[in-house]
């Protein structure tokens, strides 16, 4: 599986449950009709701990797909670099602020080794 990750940092002035409202009920739903490849999708918020710092992100997104070159497809689509998607995105992330990378997963078995 090959993955689109995103560190991401909020819009300035946005709040993190302004953009998990808005990211559930419109961003996602964008995202997955954008991106026909994609085989998983996932956000992961930092939980906050006691004693702990601040944060180097305020999400990780994970876009999966089953190999590079339908995450190069889907990602140089049409849909994916319209102006509806990116403005969407701009209600989610600090675009100077957000990092991404591509990456290869590889499972690490569980169990008795």
């Amino acid at each position: 599986m090959i993955k689109f990750v995103t560190l991401l940092r909020l819009p300035p002035g946005k709040t993190r449950e302004e953009v998990r409202d808005y990211w559930f009920r419109s961003h996602a739903p964008l995202v997955r009709r954008c991106l026909p490849g994609l085989e998983r999708y996932t956000i992961s918020f930092p939980v906050e701990r006691a004693g702990q710092g601040p944060q180097d992100c305020d999400a990780i997104v994970e876009l999966c797909f089953e190999d590079q070159a339908a995450m190069e497809r889907d990602l140089a689509s049409a849909a994916w670099q319209s102006e509806e998607r990116k403005a969407s995105s701009r209600q989610v992330l600090d675009m100077s602020r957000t990092r991404a990378f591509y990456v290869q997963e590889h499972v690490i078995p569980l169990g008795d080794a």
